[in-house]
Order: structure tokens, then sequence, then C-alpha cells
């Protein structure tokens, strides 16, 4: 179902202006959360929340295409390696071992979970 969102949105979305307005709201919820990272000293001050937040955006949206949708742990191993990379350019210093533990937490609960959701019966 996702993926045919995706697709439906990417085919119709781009000429009704509905994929723009999606994508926009995408960037502005993660610039929210940027913008309290910032303030919580968990991400760099210079790094601009709309940038940041366009960034994710763009790399999920390309890995989307890049990574194998049809093999979740693929996908998500993707996404994981993609998210490290990031890390160290927006991240304090300090806060890298921190982040780095929860991103590997995360990636391997949403490997079970997508996992249990595809394994047959």
């Amino acid at each position: 179902m996702d993926r045919a969102a995706s697709n439906l949105l990417g085919s119709v979305g781009r000429t009704e202006g509905l994929q723009t307005k999606l994508l926009d709201g995408w960037i502005e919820a993660l610039a929210s959360v940027v913008r309290r990272a910032i303030v919580e000293g968990d991400v760099a001050e210079g790094c601009d929340p709309q940038d940041v937040g366009r960034l994710i955006v763009s790399i999920y949206m390309g890995l989307r295409q890049a990574s194998d949708l049809d093999a979740p742990e693929r996908f998500l191993r993707d996404l994981e390696k993609s998210w490290l990379l990031v890390l160290r350019g927006i991240a304090q210093p300090d806060r890298v071992d921190y982040f780095t533990q929860f991103i590997a937490r995360r990636t391997v609960l949403a490997i079970r979970s997508a996992t249990a959701l595809v394994a047959p019966d």
C-alpha cells in the first residue's frame, strides 16, 4: 500500500502539486524537531533546520529508489548507514556515540517488526 501510494504521489502528485505539499510538510515537521534538538544541544547550532529536514526527506526518498523495498532488512540497513553518515555532520560531537547506539537499537526493532509483517504464516 505504501509503495502504491508513493507511486501514485510521484505520478499524479507532481502535476497537481500534492507531492510538493506533502514533502514540504515532512520537511517542516523535521525542521521543527531539529530546532528543538539544537536548543537541547543534540544538533550543532550551525545547522539550518530546513536544510537538515530537506536532507533527511531526500535521503529517505532516494533510498526508496536505490534500495530494495521488497527486502525490508536491506532497506532498513541502508537507512541506518545513511543516518550514521549524516549523524557526524549534524550532531554535537559528544552526542554521536549516544545517537549511534540509538539508531542501531531502533534499526533492530524496525527489522524485527518488518520481517514479522512479511513472514509467511
